[in-house]
């Protein structure tokens, strides 16, 4: 049964936004939300909450900070808005897009370094 509360409250477009950057993030390194809720110290339920569209729980900005630094990228990298693959023909933009993990080339470049 659903709860009439949650039904009507939804994160803001900023917060799906830097959801879906984290998205990314997470997956193209491989890690997933129980990785970035420990090292960020959320419960995984908290994360899930902030990275789901359907609640109202949003990122704080010192977790905007921790989640940054963790994924290897700059605080506002969570917050570009880059056009999809079929951003150019349809004019929908998502969070996501090649160059928010480019890695850093070189003998120094590790898994979590990122430009």
């Amino acid at each position: 049964m659903s709860n009439p509360a949650h039904d009507t409250l939804h994160a803001s477009p900023g917060n799906d936004l830097v959801a879906a950057n984290i998205r990314a993030a997470l997956g193209y390194n491989g890690l997933d939300q129980t990785d970035l809720a420990q090292a960020i110290g959320l419960s995984d339920m908290a994360l899930t909450r902030r990275m789901s569209r359907k609640y109202a729980a949003e990122f704080s900005a010192s977790e905007i900070l921790d989640a940054a630094t963790y994924l290897g990228v700059a605080p506002g990298e969570l917050f570009a808005v880059r056009p999809g693959p079929r951003g150019a023909a349809s004019g929908k933009l998502y969070g996501v897009g090649t160059t928010i993990m480019r890695p850093l080339t070189g003998p120094k470049s590790s898994p979590h370094h990122y430009e």
